[in-house]
């Protein structure tokens, strides 16, 4: 149907025609109630009157919604009019990359950057879950200044008649306008994968293939897989060999890779993730000292004589060891993965993002953290040897490191640092609240640790001893953290990198600082990095979350020349710091890939017998979470965390609309106010305290302001919303305090539990007489109660460690983590405080969240509890382990 101008949809005005496909026809329009122009999109009538269709299709649109990437262009809603069915789009001006292409072919330095973002386009997405199933240039506009947004993301999907069926009709496409079936969405053929030609199910692997048809037609000006007919078209894509002689003499080798990758017809061979093909376009201005006279890539291609992959790794391996066993003056370097055991994977969900492999000092065992159904432990595995094995006693360890003599590991586990033998055994305790970030054995035994997200660096004999401090935390620089220690080959120098109060969970350019065993003489050697390990006396592997750099620094001094790049995508964490690689003293490296901490997290529905139902609101990256008084929205904080673009939320539990509530990317902890009319949240720079309505109306107050900028968790308020309790992380003199803020008049701020231990997250009884909190006294953390607001009595109502703790409705219960266990302890508040014996209700699978923040919510019938949950993606199933034996000298041929 055609709309004339200034027909209304609601309180849009139509403006004009912009054009019509098989997704629609699409219109100018002003938005009349924000003084906006928008794209209007109005859906086909065959989708209008399809109940079925048009519910799932709305389902899907919600999830499009979640999407907030600069290179995606955004869908603000469904306008449902007794006119038509439509979908209010972000308006997108200038012309798309189809235009571009028409004038010729676009020259390398002009596609690197476009390509670029498409794939960070891809790489947001796909993260979300959403895959476009219809990439082609004329979904991609292009402005003046070389932006990109690209359109329609995920449309193909929420379109899709056949979506669920095993038999499409290629014959229907959107974009073809074949009869009238515009509503029949599998993608325009030209752009199709060969699965979804032949009818398949399509996932971000035909995003990957379209991304690769875009960037080779961007670079030749002309179509890649043309015919007369749909049919003849499909065929190309099926059956034509792709003309590499076509790309430009200059287009660089690391482009031609991609091309190559991801151009393979069979998906199982195609690159799998669009921050892959990203990593690839970084490099591709890169020198590469073998490239001169390079020939284009040969197309990928079966192999006629493949040997069994289990014989080939074997051979492979056999050949590396050989190799490294040779010590030849210039040893050609060898890679090969290491396989895991059956029904074991690679598992980083640690508590506090930790590191999960370590390698022996003489290169020979590789161990790392393996997770079989719901049980983690460290596994051991011998370099050319048989598969990996359990080590026993290291039950959801982390943080490995091996002893000088290669015979002994320490790692965290059950909040203690432990050393046990690499053979397994029975562990030894040498510290208790180590919940730690890194470990290091030195040559003469002392093992330096970091127990905990906000301290400095510790030591400890590894015979067993008192630990003691070795560096402190400098205040006045903003110091919040020392993490992830290195001790040199020579045993007297202990790298580490530090973190600061304005940037938690943000390490991209954080510092690597040095200081002698005795913590003196301490010195900056790197700022820019997260993570340093030794591979020589002054020779250096920096990290970030992603990548590796090698360096090279006099003795003492600050490294100061520009490190060059050795390795690409390596897994790590970036809200840590930790880079997933270790390295022994040969140059041996152990490194592990394909596994992204990026991955969404969900919000699960758990009852107390742990079984799981799911929820309305869609997969994101999310950081905390707070339940309104009502129990039926969530206020959310999504988005990487760090002050890195993350917002608050508002989201209903039943049906999953969303509003965003914040949109300066710098949102973290909130909390209700009792009548569920407004919100308190802090940034994630922790300075202020904000107020603002609920449903995204009137003004932001600022409550207050600190001197200091550190992590802060809004906790809780008193039953008449006149006092507001809040965590403050990393003060001087202390890890943590709880602050009391007055809801009127001046707003004052007040210390309440301020003693010489750590005191936090502490919520106010519902009667309003009592407060929970999580305090770090003799035995560690454990939850207590004391009387509110006097604080008089102290009942310490965990017994072998409780955090996080969250009263009942009625008031009746008090439930606590104790690790991820739920824990639900029966109370009485009046006459006095009294309570009984702790029960364990379920065990929480992948929890999320923020490190600082609020993870889980009870529901006001106490039957419920909102949970952060990790999603498992495929990333992390595909996920492994890559020995690299080499000589230091080759290292930067490892590139990727």
């Amino acid at each position: 149907m055609s709309l004339a101008s200034g027909t209304r949809l609601g309180s849009y005005e139509i403006l004009s025609p912009l054009g019509a496909g098989g997704m629609g026809e699409v219109y100018r329009a002003k938005d009349t109630k924000l003084h906006r122009d928008v794209a209007i999109k109005v859906l086909p009538e065959s989708l209008a009157a399809d109940p079925e269709r048009l519910a799932r299709f709305e389902r899907e649109a919600r999830v499009l919604a979640s999407l907030n990437h600069p290179n995606i262009a955004g869908i603000h809603g469904v306008e449902d009019s007794t006119n038509a069915k439509a979908l209010v789009l972000e308006l997108v001006e200038g012309p798309t990359l189809q235009d571009r292409i028409e004038a010729g072919p676009v020259p390398v330095e002009e596609t690197l950057p476009i390509a670029r973002q498409i794939a960070e386009a891809l790489e947001a997405a796909h993260d979300k879950g959403i895959v476009h199933r219809d990439l082609k240039p004329a979904n991609i506009k292009i402005d003046g200044a070389g932006n990109v947004k690209v359109l329609d993301f995920g449309l193909a999907k929420a379109l899709d008649p056949a979506a669920g069926s095993s038999s499409p009709d290629l014959s229907h496409s959107p974009t073809l306008s074949i009869g009238t079936q515009a509503g029949m969405i599998l993608g325009t053929a030209a752009y199709m994968s060969p699965e979804q030609a032949r009818g398949k199910t399509a996932d971000r692997r035909a995003d990957i293939w379209a991304f690769g048809v875009v960037l080779w037609e961007m670079l030749t000006g002309g179509r890649l897989f043309a015919g007369e007919t749909v049919s003849d078209t499909l065929a190309a894509v099926l059956r034509q060999e792709i003309d590499w002689s076509a790309l430009p003499a200059g287009t660089p080798p690391a482009v031609r890779r991609l091309l190559a990758r991801c151009l393979e017809r069979d998906p199982r061979n195609r690159l799998h993730d669009a921050a892959d093909a990203r990593i690839e376009l970084d490099e591709a201005g890169e020198p590469e000292p073998a490239a001169a006279g390079r020939a284009a890539p040969e197309p990928p291609r079966r192999r006629a004589a493949r040997l069994p992959w289990g014989i080939a790794a074997a051979a492979v391996a056999a050949a590396a060891f050989a190799v490294w066993k040779s010590r030849a003056p210039r040893p050609e370097i060898a890679r090969l993965s290491i396989s895991l055991p059956a029904g074991v994977r690679l598992d980083a969900d640690t508590p506090n993002q930790a590191q999960i492999v370590a390698i022996s000092p003489d290169g020979n065992v590789v161990v790392f953290r393996g997770r079989s159904k719901d049980a983690a432990m460290l596994y051991r595995r011998p370099i050319g040897g048989d598969e990996a094995q359990p080590i026993r006693g290291t039950d959801d360890g982390f943080d490995p490191a091996f002893s000088p003599d290669g015979e002994s590991l320490v790692f965290c586990g059950g909040g203690k640092l432990r050393r046990i033998a690499v053979g397994g055994g029975t562990p030894v305790d040498l510290a208790e609240d180590a919940g730690c970030r890194g470990t290091a054995w030195g040559a003469d035994g002392t093992i330096v640790f970091s127990p905990t997200v906000n301290s400095g660096l510790w030591t400890v004999p590894a015979a067993g001893g008192s630990p003691k401090p070795l560096t402190t935390l400098d205040d006045a620089a903003g110091e919040r953290t020392h993490r992830w220690p290195q001790i040199s080959p020579d045993g007297k120098t202990v790298f580490f990198t530090v973190g600061t109060r304005d940037k938690p969970g943000d390490y991209d350019d954080a510092r690597i600082d040095a200081v002698t065993i005795g913590g003196r003489d301490r010195r900056v050697v790197y700022r820019g990095a997260s993570f340093l390990r030794c591979l020589g006396h002054d020779e250096y592997l920096l990290g970030r979350a992603g990548d590796l750099l090698r360096a090279h620094a006099a003795e003492g001094a600050e490294i100061r020349d520009a490190p060059v790049p050795v390795i690409r995508g390596i897994g790590g964490d970036p809200r840590s710091g930790v880079v997933f690689v270790a390295v022994a003293r040969n140059g041996t490296l152990a490194a592990i890939f394909g596994l992204s901490m990026r991955a969404t997290d969900e919000i699960a529905a758990i009852d107390r017998t742990g079984k799981v139902s799911p929820t309305a609101i869609p997969p994101g990256q999310y950081d905390s979470l707070a339940l309104s008084p009502d129990g039926r929205r969530l206020a959310i904080a999504e988005g990487p965390g760090g002050g890195r673009n993350t917002n608050i939320w508002i989201v209903d539990i039943g049906d999953g609309n969303a509003l965003q509530l914040t949109s300066d990317g710098k949102a973290g902890s909130s909390r209700w106010a009792p009548d569920g009319k407004s919100l308190v949240y802090s940034p994630t720079a922790g300075d202020a305290l904000f107020r603002t309505a609920a449903d995204g109306r009137g003004v932001r107050e600022t409550l207050c302001q600190f001197t200091d900028s550190v992590p802060i968790s809004v906790d809780s308020f008193d039953p008449a919303g006149a006092t507001l309790l809040v965590t403050r992380y990393g003060l001087t003199g202390h890890r943590a305090d709880v602050d009391a803020i007055t809801m009127s008049g001046s707003h004052a701020v007040t210390p309440f539990l301020a003693t010489e231990a750590p005191e936090m997250n502490a919520v106010i009884s519902p009667d309003g007489r009592w407060v929970a909190y999580t305090g770090e006294y003799e035995r560690g953390q454990q939850v207590y109660v004391q009387a509110y607001p006097t604080l008089s009595g102290r009942w310490q109502v965990s017994r072998d460690g409780g955090f996080r703790p969250r009263w009942s409705a009625d008031g009746t219960e008090l439930f606590y983590l104790s690790g991820y266990t739920m824990t639900a302890v029966p109370v009485r508040t009046s006459p006095t405080f009294s309570y009984g014996d702790g029960r364990p209700l379920f065990t929480i699978e992948n929890p999320g969240g923020s490190e600082y923040t609020n993870n889980y919510e009870v529901a006001p019938d106490g039957k419920r509890f909102y949970i952060i949950r990790k999603k498992t993606s495929s990333a992390d199933a595909a996920a492994r382990i890559d020995v690299i034996l080499h000589g230091t000298e080759g290292l930067k041929d490892l590139a990727r």
